[in-house]
């Protein structure tokens, strides 16, 4: 896998993860939302599943809490 392939991915994921964090905010009775405040919001979701993923790895999370 070449480093643009991996790039794309990145991309794909952050344009499902924003849809999703829309969606989540439209269901939560959100009707208009800044983009600029749905970007943070996948960001932070972003960074989250990160972290989800390290602990699936190795087993606690980076903050060491549960």
């Amino acid at each position: 896998m070449s480093v643009g392939d991996l790039v794309a991915a990145q991309s794909v994921r952050k344009k499902i993860l924003f849809a999703a964090v829309s969606c989540a905010c439209y269901e939560a009775g959100f009707t208009n939302a800044e983009r600029s405040c749905l970007e943070t919001l996948t960001e932070m979701l972003q960074s989250y599943s990160g972290a989800w993923r390290l602990t699936s790895v190795w087993g606690a999370p980076p903050n060491g809490h549960l």
